[in-house]
């Protein structure tokens, strides 16, 4: 089989090996790893990945640019640039799931750490869940950011749910994620640093912030999140954060942020920077501490935003 632009590739947990070629489900390979090695594997090819836990590896080999130096991470999969890689089945039984340092699982953030995913230029990692990704210090060069994952500024994350990850200072770094469900995060930092991030569900972690160094945040909903016991305090978002129709519950409004437009606040400890854009109004979600952020019909939040 000639392996062209545009190519179908699978990969398989209960695939007996890595033997396989992965052109189809019969012949699939058996790790990410193995695919994502493969040399015929082009930008525009997509990756189809079966139900599973795919947990294998160490530091992936390639190195990738952030504001102009080279970083080598270590993550259980690096999707490459330009290459599609999405799961097949339900995601709820489709897991990459990142390690503790040896030695150091109450802190996650010492050499040896496996964050879930690095992203390369252009690629996109679909309908997973991640979980327990941690932050390795040195390989990450001591900033500790995106412990589940770290992205290029044009790399792809979507459609997954993000939970129990560790990082000292972000659970995604930069690039664009999407209709992404957050739960039971922790850091002392942002929930998502940098990048464009839009329709998520942000809910039940404990941070300093949501978002932070020029962020953009588009028709999500965060509630229910707590102060890091090595955060200073918890602030939604930073000044230099732009925020356009969210639902924000609980925190502090204590930042003037490039963009505060049709949000709706509510049980902050200060609303004293929120913009006249935004409004204090009980968002009437349903049952925010249980999972359900749905708001009821009668909510102040529907069809207020000019973009609803």
């Amino acid at each position: 089989m000639s392996v062209s632009y545009g190519t179908d590739w699978y990969v398989d947990a209960n695939a007996a090996n890595d033997d396989g070629n992965g052109f189809t489900p019969d012949t699939a390979k058996k790790t990410l790893r193995g695919i994502m090695t493969c040399p015929g594997l082009l930008a525009g090819d997509t990756v189809h990945v079966a139900e599973g836990t795919y947990n294998e590896g160490e530091m992936s080999p390639e190195k990738f640019f952030l504001t102009e130096k080279k970083f080598n991470v270590n993550s259980r999969v690096t999707v490459r640039s330009g290459v599609t890689v999405e799961a097949t089945g339900d995601k709820t039984k489709t897991l990459i799931v990142g390690a503790a340092a040896p030695g150091e699982a109450e802190k996650g953030l010492a050499v040896g750490a496996l964050r879930c995913a690095t992203v390369l230029s252009g690629g996109t990692l679909r309908g997973f869940t991640l979980k327990d990704g941690h932050t390795d210090m040195e390989w990450n060069s001591g900033n500790g950011s995106g412990a589940g994952v770290i992205a290029d500024p044009d790399g792809v994350v979507e459609d997954c749910v993000i939970t129990n990850c560790v990082g000292a200072k972000s659970i995604v770094f930069w690039g664009f994620s999407q209709r992404n469900k957050f739960v039971g995060n922790t850091t002392s930092g942002a929930i998502e640093h940098r990048g464009y991030h839009s329709s998520e569900l942000i809910l039940n972690n404990t941070c300093g912030t949501f978002g932070t160094d020029d962020g953009w945040y588009f028709f999500s909903t965060f509630a229910g999140n707590a102060k890091s016991a090595g955060a200073d305090e918890f602030v939604n978002f930073y000044k230099s954060e732009s925020v356009y129709g969210s639902i924000v519950v609980g925190g502090r409004c204590a930042r003037v942020m490039t963009a505060d437009i049709g949000n709706f606040y509510w049980e902050q400890s200060t609303y004293a920077s929120m913009s006249e854009d935004s409004t204090k109004a009980d968002p009437l979600l349903a049952d925010a501490a249980n999972g359900d952020c749905r708001p009821y019909v009668y909510s102040p939040s529907i069809g207020a935003c000019p973009n609803d």
